[in-house]
């Protein structure tokens, strides 16, 4: 019979090490993927005369699409509303910067 080495007290089996750092980690991933960050997404302003973008909170819930949250200020007229779901791409914008615009509703 093959005996195992003696192992070192506080030292620990490898497949105990493995579900200590697994079991934390599962639960950090599954936190992140049921509630998501928001993040600064940008919707047009309809009938200002020239290109103007608000900046909008918003959560991805697929690839490159997501729900816009928030409410419209007073006076304001959103090419997308806050509850849609839209898709984004990146844009550049008059000033140099890049920014994930609403482009159309998601389908």
């Amino acid at each position: 019979m093959i005996g195992l080495a003696p192992r070192a007290p506080g030292h620990c089996a490898p497949s105990a090490l493995l579900v200590v750092l697994v079991r934390p980690l599962n639960s950090f991933v599954r936190r992140k993927m049921s509630d998501p960050a928001p993040i600064t997404i940008y919707v047009a302003l309809k009938n200002e005369g020239v290109d103007v973008w608000r900046p909008v909170s918003a959560v991805e819930v697929a690839a490159s699409q997501f729900r816009i949250d928030g409410e419209v200020p007073e006076h304001e007229i959103w090419e997308f509303l806050p509850g849609q779901t839209v898709v984004c791409e990146w844009r550049g914008f008059a000033d140099g910067k890049t920014g994930m615009v609403a482009v159309r509703v998601a389908e």
